[in-house]
């Protein structure tokens, strides 16, 4: 089955999938040895690059799906035209979402996402194979979350991307319940998960491209029989997911408020990357939303854990 490695939450995989494609979600930085793979490029960010590596490895995968969420992935994808052995997609990523020329825009995109995925080796399906593909792949977020205690924070994201879980499930619950929030999801981001819990942090809220945030919404299997699936798919997707570079971003204020007062949130640590600048221009006006305090942490490629763990471990002296 040829394999569509894709990055941004905003790509349904059951689309992929009902297209008779594997859809493999990338983890990017410290992939199994893979090295630069094309020369030096301005305009690209350590993970960007990252993601080219992976699309141009000559082990890699049969197609690449790109977005313009960011100006980095952009670049990325022109990069990719020239130097991938592999066919690349540019996905339009509407930054507004509150018009219908919006949705529109969106299912556009996800039509012609379907004509490359055709054009790659794959079967354009009938709707009864779409709403399939959708069914399978809402039942698997959901085995996810009925499962997210015991997976532990690395565990559940791990398993949101198809993975198998690293580590063993937890016998023991419990900790001073916290949130993440932020960051395209790579390996280090995971390390910093492990230390938050070595810590005394229990991540009940994941606010990351790996976690709850970027779930999109559960899908009625008795209103998808009767509706047209793509209809669906925008909605569970395109009207549900908040992010930080959407406008306005009243949609991500509402779902962190919101979330934090449900799930009893003591404490807050965003995850950015150095060169992101939406979640650095953002922090301060996220410290105002939130009543509980905020560690604003930056991941770096070739970071070490020691200064992570200090700073880790001084915040949750001030929430315990």
């Amino acid at each position: 089955m040829p394999s569509v490695l894709y990055s941004s939450p905003f790509v349904p995989p059951e689309w992929i999938a009902a297209w008779g494609h594997e859809p493999c979600r990338a983890l990017p930085f410290r992939t199994d040895g893979i090295t630069d793979q094309v020369p030096a490029t301005e305009g690209l960010c350590p993970y960007a690059r990252s993601i080219l590596n992976m699309a141009c490895a000559g082990t890699g995968p049969d197609a690449v799906v790109m977005t313009t969420r960011c100006d980095q992935m952009r670049r990325a994808c022109e990069v990719a035209v020239d130097h991938a052995g592999t066919r690349v997609f540019l996905m339009n990523l509407p930054t507004t979402w509150q018009t219908p020329s919006a949705r529109n825009l969106y299912r556009s995109e996800l039509v012609r996402l379907g004509d490359f995925l055709e054009d790659s080796g794959g079967t354009s399906p009938e709707d009864s194979q779409i709403r399939e593909a959708m069914l399978k792949y809402d039942g698997l977020r959901g085995s996810v979350l009925a499962e997210r205690e015991s997976l532990g924070a690395r565990g559940f994201i791990e398993s949101m991307f198809g993975r198998e879980p690293s580590a063993d499930p937890r016998s023991e619950l419990g900790g001073i319940p916290l949130a993440t929030l932020g960051v395209s999801i790579s390996e280090p981001c995971l390390d910093i998960l492990d230390l938050i819990e070595r810590a005394g942090g229990n991540v009940v809220l994941d606010g990351t491209d790996g976690g709850d945030r970027a779930l999109p919404a559960r899908i009625d299997a008795q209103a998808l029989a009767g509706a047209d699936p793509r209809d669906v798919l925008v909605d569970a997707y395109f009207n549900h997911i908040p992010d930080i570079w959407r406008r306005p971003n009243s949609m991500i204020h509402d779902w962190l408020v919101r979330e934090q007062a449900a799930r009893k949130v003591r404490g807050v640590v965003l995850v950015r990357h150095v060169w992101c600048d939406l979640w650095h221009a953002e922090v301060q006006r996220i410290r105002e939303w939130l009543p509980v305090p905020l560690l604003d942490l930056v991941v770096e490629e070739d970071a070490t854990q020691v200064l992570w763990e200090n700073r880790i471990e001084a915040f949750m002296e001030t929430v315990r």
